[in-house]
């Protein structure tokens, strides 16, 4: 009983966030960021944080007043501060944030426009960094249709615009420099493969992190699809968003490994809501026992990557 009272009051506080940024802000110090000077990263973070927070309040993901599902997504960076010096998974993550924010935004929608110009600006944004998440569009593409219910003639044209309004932009500045060579490597790159199922090519810290990041994904995805008769048709949509995409990127992961930076801040940013709601939701003294299991676990975890990064 014990055990459900500090679960409920931990769902509930106003408070939660804040401490929760304060242990980021420690955990971050002693991972480097005066040394490494990490400034940009922590500038990233603190937006992608933000955006979490109207991402949770725009869209009511919770069904009572909660700031878990921003503290869940601090609490997932963190145990993966392995990736937090990374400028590719700096774009990732926020650009991932950003799609979200404003694609859940059109929801039965069809003349939102504008937002799934942006949405999706915000995918083409992230596909500079990461070409490799042009994989995604298609099945995004198709969630914004069956889910989101708001894929239209015009939207679509919108999603394509802003999709290549980036590679606008980057091609005049290539044919100005005199480096269109490089776009063309760019593009190119999205159809070398390394060798299937290679492991060999992610660290230990990496391997753990990926399973533990994996598994909450998987317990958040069974809990909301248990729970799912209290949530409102809208919010059922949108886990179902989270839960394919979640998916999709694990499956992605295990067959191509190397990608590792690139997929684990789209899967951060896609579990947190889901374990959020497990957090929120979860009543029985079994789920109680996993959500102190996964907070212990959190901590361990998040130890042995800092052991790993400074020795």
């Amino acid at each position: 009983m014990n055990v459900k009272r500090l679960q409920k009051q931990i769902a509930g506080s106003r408070r939660v966030l804040l401490v929760t940024i304060v242990c980021v802000v420690m955990i971050l110090m002693v991972g480097g960021l005066l040394r490494q000077q990490l400034w940009l990263q922590l500038s990233a973070l603190a937006l992608s944080t933000y955006l979490m927070f109207l991402l949770d309040k725009a869209n009511v993901l919770l069904r009572f007043y909660s700031q878990l599902v921003p503290a869940s997504f601090l609490m997932l960076v963190m145990v993966a501060n392995l990736i937090f010096p990374s400028v590719q998974s700096t774009v990732m993550q926020v650009s991932f944030v950003g799609y979200y924010l404003f694609s859940l935004s059109t929801y039965q929608d069809s003349s939102a426009a504008g937002y799934t110009f942006y949405s999706y600006l915000c995918i083409g944004i992230a596909s500079m960094v990461f070409i490799q998440i042009l994989f995604f569009v298609p099945l995004l593409w198709l969630l914004h249709k069956t889910k989101v219910l708001s894929m239209t003639r015009k939207n679509f044209w919108a999603s394509l615009l802003g999709l290549l309004l980036p590679y606008w932009f980057m091609g005049v500045y290539a044919v100005y420099k005199n480096q269109f060579g490089r776009l063309i490597e760019h593009f190119t790159s999205i159809i070398i493969f390394q060798p299937f199922f290679d492991c060999s090519l992610v660290s230990t810290p990496q391997l753990l992190t990926f399973s533990y990041i994996s598994l909450l994904a998987f317990w958040g995805i069974s809990h909301s699809l248990a729970s799912r008769s209290g949530d409102k048709i809208r919010t059922r949509m949108f886990y179902e968003i989270f839960s394919l995409i979640d998916i999709c990127c694990i499956a992605f992961l295990i067959l191509q490994p190397r990608h590792f930076e690139g997929l684990l801040p789209i899967m951060i940013v896609t579990t947190a809501p889901l374990i959020a709601h497990f957090f929120a939701f979860a009543n029985t003294t079994f789920d109680n026992i996993v959500f102190l299991l996964i907070l212990v676990s959190a901590f361990v975890l998040i130890v042995y990557n800092l052991y790993v990064s400074s020795a």
